[in-house]
């Protein structure tokens, strides 16, 4: 019983040494990259959720600060910030949200600054096929991203 007991207690302070080294790398890591990029994406999706239903409802200046946030985010992962679930030598993300997302938010933004429902229909769509041809080019294509057809948040009003 006292052999059991001792094993026992030997296999979890292995476990423990090993789930701190884990831990101590893990922590380095994201002292390293602040941002986790599944974190930055559940962000992207969120505010583009919102951006479109208040520029649905054509209140220009609640797409506005949607807008606002998802470029704040965009940011982050351009400037290099984010953690990947797995780091991927084949593509750069900062280079391909500079690259692809920056000028998808730019025509976003001019169809906001118009305020003209059509051009921002139209350049909402281009923002969700910007996105799903990101996730492609960094190996990601099985996330697929689709324009909403009800809100995710129905505890906010869209309408000014």
């Amino acid at each position: 019983m006292r052999a059991t007991g001792r094993l026992a207690a030997a296999a979890f302070a292995a476990a423990v040494c090993a789930g701190t080294g884990w831990y101590v790398f893990n922590l380095e890591r994201r002292l390293e990259h602040p941002f986790r990029m599944a974190e930055v994406m559940a962000d992207y999706q969120r505010y583009a959720d919102k951006l479109y239903f208040a520029g649905q409802a054509r209140n220009w200046e609640l797409a506005r600060w949607y807008l606002w946030k998802l470029t704040k985010a965009s940011r982050v992962v351009a400037d290099g910030d984010v953690a990947e679930y797995r780091p991927v030598e084949e593509y750069d993300v900062a280079e391909l949200t500079r690259q692809m997302l920056k000028p998808a938010l730019q025509v976003v933004d001019s169809a906001i600054a118009s305020q003209d429902a059509q051009a921002f229909q139209s350049a909402y769509a281009t923002l969700v096929n910007t996105c799903n041809a990101c996730h492609h080019a960094s190996q990601h294509g099985f996330v697929q991203i689709v324009e909403p057809d009800e809100p995710t948040h129905k505890n906010q009003k869209y309408a000014p």
